[in-house]
């Protein structure tokens, strides 16, 4: 088990903390799917599986498996793993797609540690207030000039130091905030807070991952049915990205929660082709956790550059 984690929950924050919780949610938009797609019959969906598709890896270079914290930036993780999994999905569009590309998740982090009251380096944030920062200063692609480079570790995923994770959680340093201007340029569309697992599984169904967190986390993983499964059974605020939900004949509803630890902390996952780190949740346990001090929120719609055609098109002279 790791032992970073880096969510704020509710009993912990300060009052100036709680009140830029209470208006970051206040600001968003009430979760509603305007003609919502559902699938007829039994659920499955994965967003994840829009990491290998030919088009996101030539637009990324490689295969995503996901972003692995080094400190206590699990806020800032879980919101990249979520937005990478958007920008994976909106490049598979019918209609409109955007380019995919490498999220730069450490300006957001940085954002919204200084959204909460805080100015300087450390660990620890708030789901809301990484949302807001998403909506209100934007993100950007970590090719820009004068970033540090993720080093890929495959399955341990894409990591940076442990010293620029703490430089780019001061959120108003020269560091963060020359990025400023660029940020702006795609703003995310929504964030929206979630209340059941049934607009959970609403919102992975029409396309839309989500940021999840809790006073509680799974410090441990076991293989049931084939399945790799978890539970909430450790106290410690921590966030993650919820990327899948399927309806399995044995297990029932299930949700995928994807996290941000090294690949050793849970058990070899018995089925191809999911990110590591990503553990199965009964409905009744993530409706469970929801219980606790939590927070969800789904994104949607990240405005960038339209992605080249599949197709040639000829010019005319």
């Amino acid at each position: 088990m790791s032992e970073n984690l880096g969510w704020i929950p509710p009993s912990e924050r300060t009052s100036a903390q709680e009140q830029a919780h209470v208006r970051a949610v206040q600001a968003m938009p009430k979760f509603a799917i305007a003609g919502r797609y559902r699938q007829a019959g039994k659920v499955d969906v994965r967003l994840y599986d829009a990491y290998r598709h030919p088009s996101v890896v030539a637009d990324v270079g490689f295969v995503f498996d996901r972003f692995h914290q080094l400190t206590g930036s699990c806020v800032g993780t879980g919101f990249g793993n979520a937005m990478q999994t958007l920008l994976s999905v909106q490049r598979l569009f019918a209609t409109n797609p955007t380019k995919a590309f490498l999220i730069w998740w450490a300006y957001n982090y940085g954002r919204s540690r200084y959204l909460m009251g805080d100015r300087n380096r450390g660990e620890g944030s708030m789901g809301s207030t990484m949302a807001k920062s998403a909506t209100e200063d934007g993100s950007f692609d970590a090719g820009q000039p004068g970033l540090p480079r993720y080093t890929n570790g495959g399955t341990d995923g894409l990591t940076l130091t442990e010293d620029e994770e703490y430089e780019w959680s001061d959120g108003d340093s020269s560091t963060v905030l020359k990025y400023k201007d660029i940020a702006r340029q795609h703003i995310l569309g929504a964030a929206a807070e979630v209340n059941s697992t049934d607009q959970i599984a609403d919102a992975i169904v029409n396309g839309y991952p989500l940021t999840f967190a809790c006073s509680r986390f799974m410090g441990s993983a076991t293989v049931k049915n084939g399945v790799l499964l978890g539970t909430y059974d450790r106290s410690g605020g921590h966030q993650t990205a919820i990327t899948a939900v399927r309806d399995h004949p044995q297990l029932g509803r299930l949700f995928g929660s994807q996290g941000s630890w090294p690949a050793s902390v849970y058990p070899n996952n018995p089925e191809p082709n999911q990110p590591t780190n990503l553990v199965w949740v009964t409905e009744a346990e993530q409706a469970r956790a929801m219980r606790y001090e939590a927070e969800v929120f789904a994104l949607s719609n990240f405005p960038y550059f339209p992605a080249q055609p599949d197709v040639a098109i000829p010019w005319i002279v």
